[in-house]
């Protein structure tokens, strides 16, 4: 299963997206039976869990010290947040590669998983 945790905000027609990657490209892989545990050890405190598919969605919370994680870089061999931008049915990434295998779950977020 895979364990997506994101931030998400929206504003008028423009969408954020902070999705916290293994080494800035791969989803987080884990047993279902090890999600909560994961989320205790690591201090990942979430508004909303659902898991649809191979996917387990959490929309993490204020509570979560964000500096408890590496800093977005761009080219990061660690696990870091990367930023979508949704704007008028586009992706942006911010280093301009391609997100193609992100528009599926940017999809599921939207439209509130």
């Amino acid at each position: 299963m895979f364990l997506i945790p994101f931030i998400y905000k929206k504003h008028d027609d423009v969408q954020k997206f902070f999705i916290f990657l293994e080494k800035g490209t791969n989803f987080l892989e884990m047993d279902k039976s090890d999600i909560n545990e994961f989320c205790e050890t690591n201090e990942i405190y979430f508004d909303k869990k659902n898991i649809k598919g191979k996917y387990c969605y959490i929309q993490v919370n204020k509570k979560t010290n964000l500096k408890n994680f590496y800093t977005y870089t761009e080219n990061s061999e660690a696990e870091c947040w990367r930023r979508f931008i949704y704007f008028e049915n586009d992706i942006i990434h911010i280093n301009s590669t391609n997100p193609d295998f992100i528009q599926p779950i940017l999809n599921n977020i939207i439209e509130g998983f």
